[in-house]
């Protein structure tokens, strides 16, 4: 009976033993787990300060390109100021029309390519800041991710940490049994 009860101590042992080692595998896989979400966590920090960069910048190039519009349309206003005294001074109206008519079409021009790159800086803008709040929303998800394994691995560590404790008092109640057994012979 005493070599039935120590082979069942030594399973039970053996079968304690066999659990924490899986518990540690688990904690250690989690913990790596973990650490490989806060490193995308950082890439995607850094990704979306370089994007707000980049719309900084864009952001300056459009109000620079609107600024110019309006020096454009100001220009445009002299002119149109200056045809009408020379019309009145009646000097080469025929040559002013045609030099009036070629800014009118320079200036359309212009006017449609800094419109067409304004419209192309706003697509970017918006584009951007869709990718920011994208990132923001991973961002947002992998810290829940990345909150999830921490209290995981911390259920587990106390898993194991009462496995071990359940192991120890086993191993005391089965000191306890085989004592008084050998006692008796």
């Amino acid at each position: 009976m005493l070599k039935e009860a120590e082979e069942a101590r030594k399973d039970l042992k053996a079968s304690l033993e066999e659990a924490a080692e899986r518990t540690k595998e688990k904690v250690e896989g989690m913990k790596k787990q973990q650490e490989l979400l806060i490193e995308e966590n950082r890439d995607l920090n850094k990704n979306n300060v370089e994007l707000s960069g980049r719309v900084g910048r864009l952001t300056q190039e459009n109000t620079s390109l609107k600024e110019q519009i309006a020096v454009l349309t100001l220009d445009n206003r002299k002119v149109r100021a200056e045809a009408d005294e020379l019309r009145e001074e009646q000097k080469d109206i025929a040559k002013l029309e045609a030099t009036f008519k070629e800014l009118q079409r320079q200036k359309g021009k212009i006017e449609a390519a800094y419109k067409n790159s304004l419209n192309e800086s706003e697509k970017e803008i918006i584009g951007h800041k869709a990718r920011i709040d994208k990132l923001l929303k991973e961002n947002r998800e992998l810290a829940e991710k990345v909150n999830e394994q921490a209290k995981a691995i911390t259920r587990l560590e106390c898993d194991l940490k009462q496995s071990e404790a359940e192991r120890e008092n086993l191993l005391s109640l089965n000191r306890h049994l085989i004592v008084p057994t050998r006692s008796k012979q």
